[in-house]
């Protein structure tokens, strides 16, 4: 009992094999489904689980174990505050169909039960990473960044800024530009006319690999794009 492991995610799984038994041979394949550390959110001054990218920033700049270790007076906990709300803003829902059935002693038959269906909401922004502490903190601190378009300007008092579209502060026009205007863009191979994203769908109850592609090969932009790269 003295070495209990503490800060640590880690499982103790002890095995008995039942010598009688001539089904299984060798030591079984063990997987888990973890979710991440309890979090402190300001906005209701509770720590729990979340994979909020914002409340996420602040645990890791704030802990001095695995991060920054900065003191909570050196946190901008308004501006996390933006931030977590920014990421927590719902822009779609994924629906779910669970089909059950069970054999039925009197019917000597499987009975299929009505499907269950179920929609879960998707934010705009979720962290969900593992950290190496053997990495610097300031490139922690840029990855968890990237996973809400955050940005972490130098200051005494740190607070994330998400980088969206705005409302211009300066517009130029020809009565302010003196020189000529020049505009680069990509070469053809690395402009992308389709996505492909794999991803361990969590819909999924044991987590299996899906893909998702953007825009569909027969939608009308998928289209556009081909017409226009000619």
């Amino acid at each position: 009992y003295e070495h209990r492991l503490n800060g640590l995610c880690y499982a103790y799984i002890g095995l008995q094999q039942d010598k009688n038994q001539t089904i299984w041979s060798g030591e079984p394949k063990i997987t888990a489904r973890i979710r991440g550390k309890h979090v402190y959110d300001p906005r209701t001054n509770t720590t729990q689980y979340s994979d909020n990218p914002a409340l996420c920033l602040r645990d890791y700049l704030t802990n001095s174990i695995y991060g920054a270790g900065l003191p909570e007076s050196r946190i901008d906990d308004a501006k996390i505050i933006a931030a977590a709300n920014n990421c927590d803003t719902v822009i779609d829902q994924v629906k779910s169909t669970v089909t059950r059935s069970y054999y039925d002693d009197e019917l000597k038959q499987y009975v299929t039960l009505p499907p269950e269906v179920s929609f879960t909401d998707v934010t705009k922004h979720t962290c969900n990473l593992t950290i190496d502490t053997n990495e610097k903190v300031f490139e922690n601190t840029k990855i968890i960044l990237n996973t809400f378009r955050g940005l972490l300007p130098p200051a005494y008092v740190l607070g994330p800024i998400v980088e969206e579209a705005g409302s211009p502060t300066f517009t130029f026009d020809d009565s302010n530009i003196v020189s000529d205007v020049v505009i680069k863009s990509p070469n053809l191979n690395q402009r992308f006319n389709r996505v492909t994203v794999r991803f361990p769908n969590e819909t999924s109850p044991t987590y299996d690999e899906d893909e998702a592609f953007y825009p569909a090969s027969d939608s009308a932009i998928y289209q556009q794009f081909l017409d226009e790269d000619n």
